[in-house]
């Protein structure tokens, strides 16, 4: 899923996404007692969004990750706390979210103004929203 145009929503400010996409998308493996998110150690230390809570062993909630390029100068004044993804009419709560080095990546990123970031973030998609998403089939070997 392509994500250009798509926007970042922070503590009262947005950033626009210049390029991105998402790269992977499979359902979340949560029990209801509560057991941790398998998409790496920072989700684990964070709190479920409460929006989400009672969707847990559902079904309902799926796991996406891909990547983002925003411009630098947007990202001054920047505020930590909760942040979503806005994108194909589907709000993506964000996780985690890591800085990926400029080399060797995309061309892109060689500009001094430009930022890329890989996220993990959790939806609850409609099913003509999953039809959008990169779904990764479970393969099972022998």
């Amino acid at each position: 899923m392509d994500l250009a145009g798509a926007t970042i929503q922070g503590p009262g400010k947005a950033l626009d996404v210049l390029e991105g996409a998402i790269t992977e998308a499979y359902p979340d493996r949560r029990q209801r007692e509560g057991e941790a998110p398998r998409i790496g150690m920072t989700a684990r230390r964070r709190k479920l969004p409460t929006e989400l809570e009672a969707l847990i062993g559902t079904g309902k909630i799926w796991v996406v990750g891909g990547f983002f390029i925003v411009n630098r100068i947007q990202t001054q004044g920047w505020q930590p706390g909760p942040m979503y993804l806005k994108a194909g009419g589907m709000r993506f709560h964000i996780v985690a979210l890591k800085p990926l080095p400029k080399q060797g990546y995309l061309a892109l990123t060689t500009h001094e103004n430009l930022v890329l970031w890989s996220f993990k973030a959790l939806v609850t998609p409609t099913p003509e929203q999953l039809k959008l998403l990169p779904v990764k089939e479970k393969v099972n070997r022998p």
